[in-house]
């Protein structure tokens, strides 16, 4: 008897919330009468490094590029280096160079 009020509560429900359940709504204009448009994508994240890793961008054709890296220490002190701020730092200078648009040439310390 318990299963078959679960089962019938749960069919009142899903007949209440169905017509709620729509994904799209109906329009008279449709995505298929409009054709495509192939603009190729400059610039995808506007540098060629997004926080420490590398992107699919490279610098453009004879174009410098200078990076400066500046990584806090671990923070396992807790507060006594403020949490990673006041402890050793590792820095990194580094410059690349865009030879051709998808060729670079780069060297950093």
């Amino acid at each position: 008897m318990n299963t078959l009020k679960k089962t019938f509560l749960i069919a009142v429900m899903a007949a209440i919330t169905a017509p709620f359940m729509f994904a799209q709504n109906d329009s008279t204009e449709t995505v298929a009468d409009e054709k495509p448009v192939d603009n190729p994508v400059r610039a995808t994240f506007g540098t060629n490094m997004l926080i420490d890793n590398q992107t699919v961008m490279s610098p453009y054709k004879g174009s410098l590029n200078l990076i400066i890296y500046h990584r806090f220490s671990n923070f396992t002190n807790g507060i006594h280096d403020l949490f990673g701020i006041y402890g050793s730092a590792t820095t990194r200078l580094g410059l690349e160079y865009g030879i051709t648009d998808r060729i670079m040439v780069g060297i950093g310390t």
